[in-house]
C-alpha cells in the first residue's frame, strides 16, 4: 500500500474518534440512498427507509469491516478475502459494478487551475498533490459512490479535523480496500 508512516497515524488518530459513532454507518448509508438513489438497486432486500434497522446494521458491518482493515494496513488482502468471497461468490454482485474506472469521481472537478486552487465549484483550496492523486484513484463505481458518501460523513462528523491530508489517507485507503475487493473478479 502506497501510505506512508504519517499517514497510517493519521488514520488511527482519526479512525479513533469516529468508531466511537455507532450511529455513522447508519447515517453514510442513509446519506447514500438519498443522494444516489440508484444505489438502493443492490440491496433489494433491505427495508430502506430513513433510519430502518437493515440500513443501520448494514452501515455498522461496512465500519467494522473497515477499522478491521485499518487495524491490519500490512495484510487488507488477508483482512478482506472473507468479505470479497461473498460479494463474489454467495451474493453474485455482478462484476460490472467492480470495474475500476479511469477517473476518480470523488473530487471531478479538482483540476489544476494555475493558483494552486480547485476552481471555484469545488469550494475549497486543495494541495497540487491532493489534486493529482485523486484525479488518479481507482473505485469501482458503487464503491466511489460509498466512498465518496463516507468522505462527507466524515467530514461532517469531524470538521476542521478531516483536512485535506486526512481526505487523500482515507481515499487511498478506501481505494486499496476496493481494489482487494474486485480482485475475486478477475
Amino acid at each position: 500500500m502506497v501510505l506512508s508512516g504519517a499517514e497510517r497515524q493519521l488514520l488511527q488518530t482519526i479512525w479513533a474518534k469516529v468508531s466511537a459513532n455507532d450511529e455513522l454507518g447508519g447515517e453514510i448509508f442513509d446519506r447514500m440512498f438519498h443522494v444516489y438513489p440508484t444505489t438502493k438497486t443492490y440491496f433489494p432486500h433491505f427495508n430502506l427507509g430513513q433510519g430502518s434497522g437493515d440500513v443501520r446494521t448494514q452501515g455498522q458491518k461496512v465500519l467494522k469491516a473497515l477499522g478491521n482493515g485499518l487495524k491490519h494496513l500490512d495484510n487488507l488482502r488477508g483482512t478482506f478475502t472473507d468479505l470479497a468471497d461473498l460479494h463474489a461468490y454467495n451474493l453474485r454482485v455482478d462484476p460490472v459494478n467492480f470495474k475500476a474506472s479511469r477517473r476518480s469521481r470523488l473530487f471531478p472537478s479538482a483540476r489544476p487551475t494555475g493558483r494552486g486552487r480547485c476552481p471555484r465549484s469545488a469550494g475549497a483550496s486543495v494541495p497540487r498533490a491532493v489534486r493529482r492523486l485523486t484525479a488518479l484513484s481507482l473505485f469501482p463505481p458503487p464503491l466511489q459512490l460509498l466512498a465518496k458518501t463516507i468522505h462527507v460523513a466524515l467530514a461532517i462528523a469531524l470538521r476542521n479535523e478531516y483536512t485535506a491530508l486526512a481526505y487523500l489517507a482515507f481515499d487511498k485507503f478506501l481505494a486499496e480496500v476496493g481494489e482487494v475487493l474486485c480482485e475475486k473478479y478477475r
